[in-house]
């Protein structure tokens, strides 16, 4: 598994151009900067408004929303995200899909239509650069920003509609989120303090998983995880060696409904929701083969664990389902770590940098012999 919580997909990308590689390394030096200064300010009052790039006729360049994004102020007032009786008006290019409770919280989903670039509704950096374009109602400035500031359309139109869907999620759990949700330094979404939260898309759907935190009953905090992931059972992959175990590939046909292909793509799923539930407690890399999922019939799965540092035995509960939604699977995940555990992975994480440390500085000495 990689070390950031997007979809993966070993589909071989383009690089992008150095002028937009210099751009991406400014912004995310300016990001770490502003955030904390923006963090500050958004649950007080917000400066007056600054003129958007919303607000400007014809194609913005990716450093003009760059700048929108990465500046403090730009954070207009007038913004707010819709409440939960709002009454949203469907248009040519996004509708809801469904809102449907899974044991791990509230998930989401909502679809891009597409209509073509010339459309008024789509979501080309042109159509976005008009202030009354609909997608500024739903989402925050700074997610606009960092949609349009994306190189490619693949990637624009992802984040769009992951954070289409995490606003939808929010808002039916009655939270309208005045902050923007942007990424962390994982790939992460940001979500409200008191909430997970996971995104995952596929296409041109996306899906987003919410629930609250919760405490045990002697009300001691816990450290909780919560993960998504969807996949589109008609793709065709050659993966089962990548992603599953020796063991995992020779139980392969046992899930009744499902084919052997489509039960390789099922438990990739379940372990992209597993990583994404467990990263936010361990935030280490983890492996595939360091996990194994056995998906059952009634839409529950079991989990055996090989994590090489152990840390899986802090692990106080661990759940993971899924279920078909027409041409694809949906999985889900949630992870739980009481305090006691936490301080355990702190221990371990001081104890194996300083072993690290002490293997370096044994490695740099030099050789007398």
């Amino acid at each position: 598994m990689r070390s950031d919580c997007s979809d993966r997909q070993y589909q071989r990308r383009r690089r992008p151009t150095v002028q937009w590689c210099l751009i991406m390394v400014v912004a995310a030096l300016r990001m770490r900067l502003s955030m904390a200064f923006t963090a500050r300010r958004i649950s007080g009052r917000c400066i007056a408004p600054v003129t958007s790039f919303a607000t400007t006729p014809g194609r913005g360049t990716p450093e003009k929303y760059l700048e929108t994004l990465f500046r403090p102020d730009s954070i207009i007032s007038s913004w707010a995200p819709l409440t939960n009786d709002a009454v949203i008006l469907p248009n040519d290019c996004w509708k809801h899909v469904f809102d449907i409770e899974l044991p791990e919280g509230r998930c989401v989903g909502v679809e891009l239509m597409h209509p073509g670039p010339d459309h008024p509704d789509s979501l080309s950096p042109e159509n976005i650069a008009r202030s009354s374009h609909w997608i500024h109602a739903m989402l925050h400035p700074q997610e606009v920003a960092f949609g349009v500031s994306q190189p490619k359309e693949h990637a624009r139109d992802s984040f769009f509609v992951g954070r289409l869907a995490m606003r939808e999620a929010l808002r039916l759990e009655q939270n309208s989120a005045h902050a923007s949700i942007l990424k962390d330094q994982h790939g992460r979404p940001i979500v409200p303090r008191g909430y997970l939260g996971s995104i995952s898309h596929k296409r041109n759907v996306g899906v987003a998983l919410v629930t609250t935190t919760s405490t045990t009953s002697d009300e001691s905090e816990t450290v909780e995880g919560v993960g998504i992931d969807i996949e589109q059972t008609l793709t065709k992959r050659d993966i089962a060696k990548k992603v599953l175990t020796p063991t995992e590939i020779s139980e392969l046909g046992k899930v009744e409904g499902v084919t052997i292909e489509e039960e390789v793509l099922l438990r990739f799923s379940m372990k992209e929701s597993l990583y994404k539930a467990m990263h936010p407690i361990l935030c280490q890399y983890v492996g595939f083969q360091e996990a194994e999922v056995t998906p059952y019939p009634d839409g529950t799965a079991s989990v055996e664990w090989n994590i090489e540092n152990g840390r899986h035995d802090m692990f106080q509960d661990v759940s993971v389902h899924w279920r078909r939604m027409g041409e694809y699977f949906l999985t889900s995940a949630r992870i739980c770590v009481l305090d006691d555990g936490c301080d355990a992975i702190e221990a371990l994480s001081r104890a194996e940098a300083t072993l690290n440390h002490h293997q370096n500085s044994q490695a740099q000495q030099p050789n007398h012999q």
